[in-house]
C-alpha cells in the first residue's frame, strides 16, 4: 500500500515519470539517524522523486555517465537506499546511498542497513550514491563504485 501511495505521489510531482525506473518499496528504505540532522520520510520521498527525474534526464555535467545510469536503470534486482542527514558548504543536504536488494535466496551480507551505513569500495552500479539538496530540489555529486 505504501508503495501505491508513493507511486501516485510521483506521478504528481513529476507526471512524465515512468515508477519503473526505480522500482523501490517502502521496506527497502531507510532514513538513518545521524548527528548532523535526520531528514524528514517526506523529504526522503521528494529525494526520490527528483532522483527519478535525474536518471531519466541527467544534468549535463553527467553525460558522461549515461552508460552506468543505463545500466542501473536496467538492474532488475533492485536495490535497497538510505537517506542520510549531512551538512554540505552550511547546507543540510541528503545522501541517497543505494546498495543491491536483497533476494529470497540469499544471508543478506548488509543485515544491519537500517542501523548502519552501507560502505563498499568496488561493486560497480550496483552501488551508487547521489546528494539531494531539499532546499533547492537539485541533485549533484552522483558517484558509482569502480569495479574491483
Amino acid at each position: 500500500m505504501r508503495y501505491l501511495l508513493f507511486t501516485a505521489f510521483l506521478s504528481l510531482v513529476h507526471p512524465a515519470l515512468s515508477a519503473e525506473t526505480l522500482n523501490i518499496p517502502a521496506d527497502s528504505q531507510t532514513i538513518l539517524k545521524s548527528g548532523k540532522w535526520t531528514p524528514t520520510p517526506a523529504q526522503a520521498q521528494l529525494a526520490i522523486a527528483r532522483i527519478q527525474a535525474f536518471l531519466q534526464e541527467p544534468e549535463p555535467s553527467d553525460q558522461r555517465s549515461k552508460p552506468v545510469i543505463d545500466a542501473i536503470v536496467a538492474n532488475k534486482i533492485g536495490y535497497r537506499v538510505q537517506f542520510i542527514g549531512a551538512r554540505r558548504n552550511g547546507r543540510d543536504i541528503i545522501v541517497c546511498n543505494f546498495f543491491p536488494a536483497k533476494t529470497a535466496n540469499e544471508n543478506d551480507p548488509f543485515s544491519d542497513w537500517r542501523e548502519r551505513q552501507v560502505v563498499v569500495d568496488d561493486g560497480g552500479f550496483a552501488f551508487w550514491l547521489i546528494e539531494y539538496d531539499p532546499a533547492t530540489d537539485f541533485c549533484g555529486a552522483f558517484q558509482v563504485n569502480g569495479d574491483a
